[in-house]
């Protein structure tokens, strides 16, 4: 029997307290950071984005912006409860086994 793996990995670069402002293309209620990665990810033109805490503290608000800190450095700005991540990328690699069934 063949079996193929694949294993994806997300990266991005993190920074606490803080948002990118002024570049917002789309914001939406997400369970966690993971799930507004994805939107990233999912969004051909999202190049970061933000996430901030909800009022009642049970989601979190995800916002997705079309440029990064680095494109934009006087717009992150501090923002209390906020984190920010940059540069979404994702890397993939595949493995193929040979398992023998007797």
């Amino acid at each position: 029997m063949l079996v193929v793996l694949v294993l994806t990995k997300f990266h991005s670069h993190f920074v606490s307290g803080h948002a990118l402002v002024g570049h917002i293309m789309e914001t939406t209620v997400v369970a966690d950071e993971f799930e507004c990665q994805l939107k990233c990810i999912g969004n051909k033109t999202c190049r970061s984005f933000n996430v901030h805490p909800r009022v009642d503290n049970l989601k979190r608000i995800c916002e997705l912006n079309n440029k990064t800190r680095q494109m934009k450095p006087g717009d992150l700005k501090k923002k209390e409860g906020s984190n920010y991540y940059g540069s979404v990328k994702v890397s993939s690699s595949i493995f193929t086994v040979q398992i023998d069934v007797k």
